[in-house]
């Protein structure tokens, strides 16, 4: 496996190690569900057509009991309905239990079609083939290395010959057929072959386990080719992919295995791609396609932008000059007024979800991000009852009381992030001292329309986010000038991120009580409060300025 870099270039263990574990994890999930199939399948085979041939063949090849054969084909039905059942719960099986779970359907399997085999046919019988069938369903439902595998299918295989060699000390007949050359030859060939075709086996399933270890490297969706990860979020991943029908570069946020089980979290993503999609406006980020796989991997396709977003800006560079911020946030402003007209609420305004777009070095514009937990008009259902969405720091005093969010808690979001571009911090982390207060030389035009839009009160905010763009219009600041810091390491992309996706996602906070109780909340990057820190990450942006 090729290692990651870090942010000099250099391999990075910790970012080495997170690849292999996200590997590992989505492996686990394509297993699962893949063995889900395999088991459903072999075991309806395994009841219909098994009892069917044991009727339709017993009167010609049968040397016992028929109803003995039937209660052992049920028996073993009930027990393959045992091991299978608690692969469709959610979470899954930890890897070990599922996989646990899944191998013992197959040699369980081969002692009952070895005490079939002694009432049809003895060493002669016809079933052996099906030793074969059941070791290739092993090696398909869980693919496994070589020495590993070696070890299940010799199990699954050795059982049958030992058994009825076993059989024939007590079944007289069958100890006659031991006796007996031509038998016994036809019994060795069938070995042999079972055998033969076991190797075979497993080597086709070392393979496929091989390949699988970076399928998420190397793998295509519909029509695009994934390139490399740059940036992962609670429920799913960013990739830079190449659209192979257009020949350009995309971002192509997936939805992880895991969560592409549960309803909830499917919706949450098609709400997240209907948002996003609503809304036409330079300031926002724009969906090109999106689609899901026949193995159930949801994704969809938006533009590659280059630089980085504002709240690493911010940690690197520090506190913006008030009339760049004005800059930036005046038209992104208009573009949140379009969300809004579309009837689109995006519940998660903060600096990790704003890009500032600088492909030639020089910032143009910001761009609003990831509609995860948008709503879209009165339409709430993403939402648990009791639940807060958002992220502490940027969300507005009656959103965290329990309001669903509404134009104006966006407007506090939007009036909190530009907060945070000017001074290094979250109004919170200030106790909402006004901007005047917190940085030198801020114009008072500028301070008055930070003061309403963060105001306590939302009755007291700009009636829309078109309003407070205008507002931000007529503090007359207007940025002339270049780039005040280092270009390069201030916009340069941030390790493993990418415009799309953000460190953590929302959270949830239906029980946030207890934990902060229990355990004090963690500053992230962007001054958000509560979201896990990554290895990848810097140290938190610098504190006011004086």
């Amino acid at each position: 496996m090729t290692p990651t870099t870090g942010a000099r270039g250099t391999p990075s263990g910790g970012s080495q190690g997170a690849q292999q574990e996200r590997i590992n994890r989505h492996q686990h999930a394509a297993e699962v569900l893949r063995a889900r199939s395999v088991l459903v399948a072999a075991c309806t085979l395994w009841l219909v057509c098994g009892a069917g041939l044991d009727i339709a063949t017993h009167a010609h090849i049968g040397t016992g009991s028929l109803t003995f054969v039937l209660v052992i084909r049920f028996a073993t039905t009930l027990f393959h309905i045992a091991m299978v059942a608690p692969l469709f719960r959610s979470p899954l099986p930890d890897p070990k239990v599922a996989f646990a779970l899944a191998s013992a359907v197959f040699p369980v399997t081969s002692i009952a079609l070895t005490l079939i085999a002694t009432h049809q046919g003895g060493l002669t019988s016809p079933y052996v083939t099906a030793v074969f069938v059941i070791v290739m369903g092993q090696t398909i439902a869980w693919p496994m290395p070589w020495r590993m595998g070696a070890a299940w299918a010799a199990l699954s295989s050795l059982i049958y010959p030992i058994g009825l060699l076993v059989a024939t000390r007590f079944d007289p007949m069958m100890e006659a057929q031991l006796h007996d050359g031509a038998s016994l030859a036809t019994f060795a060939v069938h070995i042999a072959v079972v055998f033969a075709g076991a190797i075979v086996a497993v080597w086709g399933g070392h393979v496929t386990w091989s390949l699988r270890q970076s399928v998420f490297e190397s793998r295509k969706l519909g029509r695009y080719r994934l390139i490399r990860r740059i940036g992962r979020g609670g429920m799913g991943e960013v990739w830079r992919a190449e659209d192979r029908a257009l020949r350009r570069s995309v971002a192509l946020k997936i939805l992880s295995p895991e969560h592409g089980r549960k309803p909830s979290r499917v919706a949450r993503f098609e709400r997240e791609i209907q948002a996003t999609a609503a809304v036409s406006h330079p300031n926002v980020v724009r969906i090109h396609d999106w689609g899901v796989t026949d193995d159930g991997v949801w994704y969809y396709a938006m533009d590659l932008l280059g630089g980085t977003d504002l709240s690493s800006v911010v940690k690197r560079a520090g506190p913006l000059p008030p009339a760049l911020a004005v800059d930036l946030f005046a038209p992104a402003a208009r573009g949140l007024a379009e969300a809004h007209r579309a009837g689109v609420i995006h519940r998660d305004l903060k600096p990790g979800n704003m890009f500032v777009v600088a492909p030639d070095g020089e910032p143009v514009r910001l761009e609003l991000l990831d509609f995860g937990i948008a709503r879209i008009g009165d339409d709430a259902e993403l939402t648990q009852d009791g639940a807060i969405m958002g992220t502490p720091g940027f969300m507005a005093p009656e959103v965290q009381a329990g309001s669903p969010g509404n134009v104006r808690s966006d407007i506090y979001g939007f009036a909190a992030a530009l907060y945070f571009s000017l001074t290094g911090s979250t109004p919170r982390d200030t106790n909402h001292k006004p901007l005047a207060e917190v940085i030198a030389g801020v114009p008072v035009e500028l301070d008055d329309v930070l003061a309403r839009a963060l105001d306590q009160d939302p009755s007291r905010r700009h009636e829309s986010a078109e309003e407070l763009a205008a507002a931000l219009g007529k503090t007359g600041l207007t940025w002339a000038g270049s780039w005040p810091v280092d270009r390069e390491a201030s916009l340069a992309p941030t390790t493993e991120r990418d415009p799309t996706v953000n460190p953590s996602d929302p959270e949830t906070f239906a029980d946030a009580p207890s934990r902060r109780q229990s355990k004090p909340a963690v500053d992230s990057d962007d001054g958000e409060r509560g979201g896990p820190v990554t290895r990848e990450e810097a140290p938190r942006a610098r504190g006011p300025r004086g």
